[in-house]
């Protein structure tokens, strides 16, 4: 082969080789932008969260298939397939129709501090203090190992959990944008890893509490964030 020649083909094969890293990256950033949603709606509710809903209402009623574009750089990506896009629609749709103070009450009945059972994943799987020291323990080697600080929030919180796994994606697009596509594959591991260790044990107790509580009228947010979560996850389960 004369150079002329080996060096179109590797730069046919290098531009190949950028596009599937660039679709890997924006999957990771659909992805992320899934779990922000998800992270945000099991925190307390903040303005922020009506912010990113916002952004995901008014992306579908463009048309376009998006996982949120309230979490910057999140473009349309086939990650919003299978009914997750229309299920994230009606959730935004949901906290459209409602207001901060409204989302405040309901999340404090629901979640209320003094009813068990409560939003972490010790109170549902460890039976006794060292098995729930256990899992503190490995949350906190997890959130470390990739720099995720908890702030004073119990690092068990479904909320903490979800956004962890937010972070995680984030990061392996920004490796995947970079051509690092051994960090990109640290984080994917890590990823599957966290959802079968910590996620997938128990997220279904969370939304089985939220249908029991969530029965007046103005918790229809809820309601379809647990949907959500429960469509994701079995989603992401599936795909594992």
């Amino acid at each position: 082969m004369n150079n002329e020649a080996y060096i179109d083909t590797a730069s046919r094969d290098g531009g190949a080789a950028s596009a599937s890293a660039n679709e890997a990256a924006l999957v990771a950033r659909g992805r992320a932008a899934i779990y922000a949603c998800l992270a945000r709606g099991f925190a307390f509710p903040a303005d922020e969260l009506l912010l990113l809903l916002r952004h995901v209402e008014a992306a579908g009623g463009e048309g376009r298939n998006t996982c949120g574009r309230g979490v910057r750089r999140s473009p349309p990506t086939a990650e919003c397939g299978d009914g997750l896009g229309a299920a994230l629609q009606a959730l935004a749709q949901a906290a459209i129709e409602s207001d901060i103070q409204s989302l405040r009450r309901s999340y404090m009945r629901i979640f209320d501090p003094r009813r068990p059972p409560f939003p972490f994943e010790a109170e549902h799987r460890a039976e006794h203090f060292q098995q729930s020291a256990r899992l503190l323990a490995d949350l906190q080697g997890f959130y470390r190992a990739f720099g995720l600080r908890t702030d004073g929030e119990r690092p068990d919180h479904i909320a903490t959990e979800l956004n962890f796994l937010h972070v995680l994606c984030l990061k392996q697009a920004a490796a995947f944008e970079r051509g690092m596509t051994e960090q990109a594959t640290v984080c994917e591991d890590a990823r599957i890893l966290f959802l079968k260790e910590h996620v997938l044990p128990w997220y279904a107790s969370v939304c089985d509490l939220v249908r029991e509580r969530a029965v007046e009228p103005h918790d229809r947010f809820y309601l379809e964030l647990a949907d959500t979560l429960d469509l994701a996850i079995r989603r992401e389960n599936e795909a594992c």
